[in-house]
């Protein structure tokens, strides 16, 4: 926060640095943190939520909600400026009296703990009752014009600060921030409306921003914190920016985001031991532990009311009737959306904008960057298995909406055209983990699912019977085992998608790392060997004790493609630790390719002459087409469902005559190609024109 608070940059003559915001979804710790930041540097809070939202952390200050929004929702813009300045006349008045009562600190950090323990007391008195106080004179002093309501406001101001250093043995520096106000739920004061001037109308927020902005030469900044959907009025973007002022690009601070949360998993199962097994990692409380804040610190109370109240979270409070917002994000938590707004068309941009902060606003969508031209949010959902398990929940009990989100994902370009093969395989393979699972409503919807069920649920009855005798193609002839013996003891478990920033977590060590979620890879665009790898776990029951050595892969290549060309995998690296013999499965799905006969097929097994003891044995198939023959997981009423989403627009598609036509087609020279600089030319009487 210090950064562009220094006399320098003052000089230069740059405004409107001294205020930002804290843009973040539900439950990531915003409140929080500026609490501990208050230990830190001295803060004055203001919380203006609604005390009908009483049940929220911390409790709201009403008086000042009266103030801020209430109070001033007739006035005009320049009489809401009148009255927010001196209100902050008052109450850096009234704060610098208490502080006189206060001794002297060793530091400015000192005093800062010292008046947070005296403003955040369980009542908060002490709060109540030096806003009261300033609510009161500023009504008293309502006679006043704008340039006197500012000069008396930087004075109050000024005292304060020089108060506040007084109190500290060791004096800040000059340019550190001596006080920071924060404004907690402030999205209200971005709804209301003020008149301004020649029929224009300005916000609340920007009145009170604008107020900030007069104190700017002094060391202090102002906070906004909200999960307010209205990026645009919080943090407009540089050519919509509503100032009088004329101010270069930086000057506006894009807001924060980063409000990351600790995640112990990899220290409680790189090593392995008693607690590291599969009914550990689908627990309640392990999903909680894994998950933001907010759970982390409600995951004392029993399981079930920690499940309703994280899926009343994440659909916005619906209880039953969910809307088509709460189903996107069901499902976009789950598959994995990452809504590329960089790429969207025009056409359907306006809506993804939409979509994406509603998202974050209602439905616990993080933000991950603002960019600095603050056009767009860059989103998505972390691996949050208790958010996970609520959707999974959701999508057992509503598969036809979820479905139709899904697709409207497709349709409206919230997953980009590049990766729509490899999304409706994410899809494909959640549904087969979804019917292999068997829910019964009495225990959570995270169990691990038997390997060889999982198959049989994806690929369908038909299919399984010749997948699970296929061998190894790398082990020569009868020493390979089938792959239903291979795989009898083998579990998956996985309830949503996430993306690997690289090739180096897809190794044992962080694929138990990612059982431990819940989660599957979703490789990045240039892993060469695979696109999607699934956490397969060896135990003979679900509460053996788990570690690198019991870990394999189900790995699948995407191909969405008119030409089969061969696929070379190479999955050593994975494998880690002691040299072991430990199988794998690699599935290249084929949805351009249509097949007479059998969808899914084998790599043909090696000879002996090419035989490598120490190979891990890798059970290699391919499957073809995206229909109910190849994926018996597709409900009736689907098939063809994704023909539109993974037409390659090969100019040859769809013709009646395909046969017949195709060489008639070429004649008309949409390409060029060398068989058409041979090809003769039509003779003149099948010229003639009709």
């Amino acid at each position: 926060m210090n950064r562009g608070r220094n006399e320098e940059e003052r000089k230069k003559g740059r405004l409107y640095r001294n205020f930002t915001s804290i843009v973040q979804s539900s439950g990531m710790g915003k409140s929080r943190t500026v609490d501990e930041a208050s230990k830190i540097v001295f803060t004055l809070p203001f919380n203006i939520r609604d005390s009908k939202e009483n049940a929220h952390y911390p409790p709201p200050d009403s008086n000042v909600r009266n103030v801020l929004h209430e109070q001033t929702r007739l006035f005009s813009y320049n009489q809401c400026r009148i009255y927010y300045l001196q209100f902050f006349r008052f109450v850096f008045s009234a704060v610098k009296e208490k502080l006189k009562d206060m001794g002297t600190f060793k530091n400015l950090e000192a005093l800062a703990c010292a008046w947070r323990e005296l403003v955040y007391d369980a009542k908060q008195a002490t709060r109540l009752e030096f806003y009261t106080l300033a609510i009161g004179n500023a009504k008293k002093d309502a006679e006043i014009t704008e340039d006197q309501a500012e000069e008396y406001a930087n004075a109050s101001l000024g005292a304060l600060i020089e108060e506040i250093d007084s109190k500290c043995a060791e004096r800040p520096q000059t340019g550190d921030l001596r006080i920071v106000i924060y404004f907690d739920e402030a999205h209200c004061l971005t709804e209301q409306y003020l008149a301004y001037e020649e029929n224009q109308e300005r916000s609340q927020y920007m009145a009170l921003c604008s107020v900030l902005s007069d104190f700017q030469a002094f060391d202090m900044m102002g906070l906004f914190l909200s999960t307010s959907s209205s990026l645009a009025k919080f943090a407009p973007a540089k050519a919509a920016f509503w100032s009088a002022r004329g101010i270069g690009d930086d000057d506006l601070q894009s807001p924060f985001v980063e409000l990351p949360f600790r995640n112990p998993a990899k220290e409680l199962v790189i090593e392995g031991g008693e607690d590291t097994n599969l009914d550990k990692f689908c627990s309640i409380t392990n999903q909680a532990l894994l998950s933001r804040p907010l759970f982390k610190s409600r995951h004392k109370s029993r399981e079930s009311d920690l499940v309703k109240f994280a899926k009343f979270k994440l659909c916005n409070g619906q209880r039953e009737a969910y809307d088509a917002d709460s189903y996107l994000a069901v499902i976009t938590c789950r598959v994995m959306a990452e809504f590329p707004l960089h790429h969207i068309s025009a056409a359907n941009l306006d809506n993804a904008r939409n979509k994406d902060a509603k998202l974050v606003a209602a439905h616990m969508r993080t933000v991950y960057s603002i960019p600095s031209h603050r056009e767009y949010m860059r989103t998505g959902y972390s691996s949050e298995p208790l958010l996970a398990e609520v959707a999974a929940q959701v999508m057992h009990d509503e598969p036809l909406r979820t479905w139709e989100a899904f697709k409207n994902c497709l349709e409206n370009e919230l997953i980009s055209k590049g990766e729509r093969g490899e999304a409706i395989v994410r899809y494909l393979l959640i549904r087969g983990y979804d019917v292999a699972r068997k829910w019964d409503r009495k225990s959570p919807f995270s169990k691990p699912v038997k390997l060889l069920d999982f198959l049989k649920s994806l690929f369908g009855e038909a299919n399984y019977e010749l997948i699970k005798q296929f061998k190894a193609y790398n082990v020569p002839g009868e020493s390979s085992s089938t792959l239903e013996v291979a795989f009898k003891d083998a579990y998956v478990y996985f309830t949503h998608f996430v993306r690997a920033a690289d090739s180096s977590v897809v190794t044992d060590v962080c694929t138990l790392v990612a059982l431990s979620h819940g989660m599957a890879w979703q490789c990045y665009p240039e892993e060469a060997d695979f696109d999607i790898v699934i956490g397969v776990a060896f135990a003979k029951n679900t509460d053996e004790a788990l570690d690198r050595s019991k870990i394999t892969l189900l790995a699948l290549q995407v191909k969405n493609r008119k030409t089969e060309r061969p696929v070379f995998v190479d999955a050593d690296s994975f494998f880690t630790g002691k040299a072991d013999t430990r199988p794998y499965i690699v599935v290249v799905v084929e949805l351009g390719l249509d097949r007479a006969g059998d969808r899914v097929v084998v790599k043909s097994q090696i000879t002996e002459q090419n035989y490598e003891s120490g190979d891990h044995p890798c059970y290699y198939f391919s499957v073809y087409g995206c229909d109910k023959k190849s994926f018996g997981v597709l409900e009736k009423g689907k098939e063809g469902a994704f023909d539109t989403f993974l037409h390659s627009d090969d100019l040859f598609d769809g013709l009646p005559r395909e046969e017949n036509l195709k060489t008639a087609v070429k004649m008309l020279r949409p390409f060029w190609s060398a068989d058409l600089c041979y090809v003769e030319t039509a003779p003149e009487e099948h010229m003639e024109i009709e």
